[in-house]
């Protein structure tokens, strides 16, 4: 996909002074557009184009891909009104008409490089500067199933990794460098967000190519610390050669026990006095394949707090550096410690945490605590539930006809991933 910063007008309906346009941006400091489209599936007014005017005449570029819909304004321009004043806009110098399915090809003719580009049609992007620090920074949304690529920014200042669910920010060590661009390889899973901070500043020692084997890389001036799943070779920004070494092979969890808190109504399910009541129940789960609660006898209308427990056998050794614990995405929240630690907030699209500093030599016990939503346990109660005497609206709405339960709890595999840890120097 490619990101290009311009926007497709529905309709202007304020006010859009010419400041907001500086060297042919518009909105310079975010979201920097480059370019207004018009598009022949859109509807606007005769207001919509005396604003568009206003921009053009600024410096915006504009496109207009084919033959807008007429939509009738407040100043009484008929159609064929309409249509004068749109043909006028297009004498307009930076007002540019192209057909259908050109747009793209115009906005390459024009010079207009996107901020962001990719191949990746599934990944959104949004690219804003800070006017007080200079700073850029870069968001990715992935929209589709599990995908890689490479992300190409156009900037040539240091880039940073900022993570959005534990405010921490590393330095990104694997990116190649070129003409006025930084590429970053990337693996997103499906509704997983990448955000990147890029700075002034010096580039220090990096990876210009690395490789898939790799679960992370640490980098300080001249060294760089990777953790290795294979064998492999990855590539210094100085153009040194390192080869990288296979790790022990990643295991799943098994044997957990499962001990979920049940909240459930008062025994009068009208004493609007008494708190909800909670017992809890304990379920063994041997296999490694965690199943959602609907399908765990006792548990397929519960609502609640889940507990699970579960234990692995580990030993450092030459093919052992550390390990990551991988969870498979989480719905709703999780918290996870590892041997009565605590683990920072994962990434809830693709939960992988890095658990070197908390493992020890033989046993080592895992906790993940999972709130569910409250929908499954309140459908078995929904008929009784009354608001003013009168049943819930939402009986009313639906016609009786309630969605269906909800997915709870982990689903899916836990694993322990090895890795072997390579400090290569530029």
């Amino acid at each position: 996909m490619l990101g290009w910063t311009y926007s497709y007008v529905t309709d202007l309906n304020f006010d859009l002074p010419q400041a907001l346009v500086k060297d042919g941006i518009l909105a310079p400091h975010g979201p920097a557009w480059k370019a207004l489209v018009v598009g022949a599936n859109q509807n606007i007014s005769s207001e919509t184009i005396s604003r568009i005017r206003k921009l053009a005449v600024a410096g915006l570029p504009v496109i207009i891909a084919g033959e807008p819909g007429y939509y009738p304004g407040r100043s009484g321009c008929h159609e064929t009104c309409f249509r004068g004043e749109l043909n006028s806009l297009r004498d307009e110098r930076n007002v540019h008409s192209v057909r259908q399915g050109q747009v793209a090809q115009k906005l390459r003719a024009l010079g207009l490089d996107p901020q962001i580009s990719s191949q990746n049609s599934s990944w959104y992007t949004t690219w804003r500067t800070c006017g007080a620090t200079g700073s850029d920074y870069a968001l990715l949304f992935n929209d589709g199933s599990d995908s890689s690529g490479k992300a190409t920014f156009r900037t040539t200042k240091r880039p940073f990794a900022l993570d959005p669910w534990t405010g921490e920010r590393a330095a990104v060590s694997n990116y190649s460098r070129g003409n006025g661009t930084i590429t970053i390889p990337l693996a997103l899973r499906s509704n997983q967000v990448k955000i990147f901070v890029f700075e002034a500043g010096e580039h220090m020692c990096h990876l210009s190519s690395g490789s898939p084997s790799m679960l992370a890389i640490e980098s300080s001036n001249a060294s760089i610390s990777v953790h290795s799943r294979s064998n492999g070779e990855v590539k210094t920004s100085s153009g040194k050669d390192h080869a990288l070494t296979s790790a022990l092979p990643s295991f799943m969890l098994s044997n957990w026990s499962l001990t979920v808190s049940h909240w459930e109504h008062p025994s009068d399910i009208y004493d609007v006095e008494t708190f909800a009541s909670i017992r809890n129940s304990s379920h063994s789960l041997l296999d490694a394949e965690l199943p959602s609660w609907t399908e765990i006898t006792g548990l397929e209308d519960v609502s609640g707090v889940g507990y699970y427990t579960a234990s692995f056998h580990w030993n450092f050794s030459a093919k052992a550096s550390g390990a990551y614990i991988s969870f498979p995405p989480i719905a709703h929240a999780i918290t996870i410690l590892v041997n009565g630690n605590r683990l920072p907030g994962p990434d809830h699209s693709s939960p992988l945490l890095h658990i070197t500093p908390y493992l020890r030599e033989g046993n080592n016990e895992v906790l993940a605590v999972v709130p569910s939503t409250m929908w499954n346990y309140l459908r078995t109660i929904m008929t009784k539930l009354r608001s003013g005497g009168e049943k819930s609206s939402l009986i009313t709405r639906l016609g009786g006809n309630l969605p269906s339960r909800v997915s709870n709890g982990i689903v899916g595999n836990v694993q322990i991933i090895p890795y072997v840890q390579i400090d290569v120097r530029c």
